[in-house]
C-alpha cells in the first residue's frame, strides 16, 4: 500500500506518505531561499537535541522527515477549552522550554537573536506529551520578544476570540514567561498589542473581499 495525503499549507506542498510499514512527511518549498533556510535550521537543531522533527532525505526543493502524527498544538488548545479544562500548565512550561532553547542555540550560532516569526500554534506537534516545533523556513533575525507577544496573540483569538478561558491561559502563560526572567515583559505586551492589530487588519481585508 502507498497513499500520498496532501496536508493543509498555505506555502509549500505537504504531504503524509503512507506505505506498507512507515509513514514520513514530503515537504516541498517554494523557492531556493526558503528551502536553504528550513534545511540549515533543522540540520541546527536536530544536531542541538531540540526536539523537531529528523531529516529522513534530501532532495532538490524537497526533504523528507519524521512523521510526528497530527497532534497540533492548536487542537491540544482548542480541546482544553472545549472542555473547560484549565491543566495546561505542562503545555506552557515545554512551549517556553522549547522556545528557550531555541533563541540560545540559534543566538549562539549565528551571533545573533534570531527568531521563529511565524507563530501559529498549528506549527507546533505535541506527541507522547512532548512538544515539538515545525516550520522553520521564516527564521531570522529579531527580538525573542517579538515571538512570544505573537504566540499570547494568537493564543487569544483563535474563534471564538478573547473568551473567559483564553485570558485565563494567557495570564498563566504571562506569569510563567516572567518567572523564567529571560524576556523584557513591556517588549512582550507590546508585540502582543502590535499583533493584534495586524490580525484585525488582516482579518478584515479578508471580510471585504
Amino acid at each position: 500500500m502507498y497513499q500520498e495525503i496532501a496536508l493543509t499549507s498555505k506555502k509549500n506542498k505537504v504531504y503524509r506518505i503512507v506505505e506498507v510499514d512507515n509513514t514520513y512527511i514530503l515537504k516541498t518549498l517554494r523557492d531556493t531561499k526558503s528551502y536553504d533556510k528550513e534545511l540549515e535550521v533543522l540540520k541546527l537543531l536536530n544536531d542541538k537535541g531540540l526536539l523537531v522533527p529528523k531529516i529522513l532525505n534530501v532532495n532538490k526543493y524537497s526533504i523528507t522527515l519524521e512523521d510526528l502524527g497530527e497532534v497540533t498544538l492548536l487542537s491540544i488548545y482548542e480541546k482544553l477549552e472545549n472542555n473547560n479544562d484549565k491543566n495546561y500548565q505542562h503545555i506552557i512550561e515545554s512551549l517556553l522550554s522549547w522556545l528557550d532553547n531555541f533563541y540560545k542555540v540559534a543566538e549562539d550560532y549565528y551571533r545573533r537573536e534570531c527568531v521563529l516569526s511565524d507563530m501559529n500554534f498549528r506549527n507546533f506537534i505535541v506527541k507522547n506529551n512532548r512538544i515539538y516545533r515545525i516550520d522553520f523556513e521564516e527564521v531570522g533575525f529579531g527580538k525573542k520578544e517579538a515571538d512570544v507577544g505573537k504566540l499570547l496573540a494568537f493564543g487569544l483569538t483563535y474563534n471564538p476570540e478573547h473568551t473567559e478561558w483564553k485570558k485565563q491561559f494567557e495570564k498563566a502563560f504571562v506569569v510563567e514567561i516572567q518567572k523564567r526572567g529571560l524576556y523584557d515583559m513591556e517588549s512582550v505586551i507590546a508585540e502582543k498589542n502590535l499583533e493584534l492589530e495586524r490580525i484585525k487588519e488582516r482579518r478584515k481585508k479578508i471580510e471585504n473581499h
